[in-house]
């Protein structure tokens, strides 16, 4: 499966921007837009405070999220926020599923720091599809990113 140019909303309250994304249905989601049905569902979640804060940025599992936030029916994903085990490059150049497959994804609560874009993150989600980010853009606004999931 292919994603192209999502757009994960910068979080500044945190309930109301577009920043949970399901890999079953392609779609994005407001915390507030998820019920028990779509939150089992969802594989990531974004968290960007780069407005006030440059640094503390991140990918995590939607089981595990930040403040008091909790998603009915979540599952876990792993999620590499730090990785460097494929360029920009390499992701471009993956055209099958089978390609991610081997992927060793080791899962880490670490927050990003700025970055200079593309750059690539890793996830494996509860159903043991792995899958690839390219970070494409951040304009303090949002975010625009490919995603790429071996089914």
């Amino acid at each position: 499966m292919v994603y192209e140019n999502v757009a994960f909303d910068v979080d500044t309250n945190g309930l109301d921007t577009k920043r949970f994304f399901s890999t079953i249905t392609g779609e994005i989601y407001t915390y507030n837009e998820i019920d028990a049905e779509k939150g089992a569902t969802i594989d990531l979640a974004w968290y960007d405070m780069s407005p006030s804060n440059p640094g503390f940025l991140f990918w995590m599992s939607p089981d595990d999220l930040f403040q008091d936030e909790q998603i009915e029916g979540a599952t876990t994903t792993k999620m590499e926020n730090t990785a460097d085990q494929m360029t920009v490059e390499e992701f471009d150049a993956i055209n099958e599923g089978s390609q991610l497959i081997d992927l060793v994804i080791e899962n880490e609560d670490e927050a990003m720091g700025p970055q200079d874009y593309p750059v690539v993150v890793l996830f494996e989600n509860a159903a043991g599809h792995k899958g690839a980010i390219k970070m494409k853009s951040n304009n303090g606004e949002i975010m625009v990113v490919d995603i790429k999931v071996a089914r």
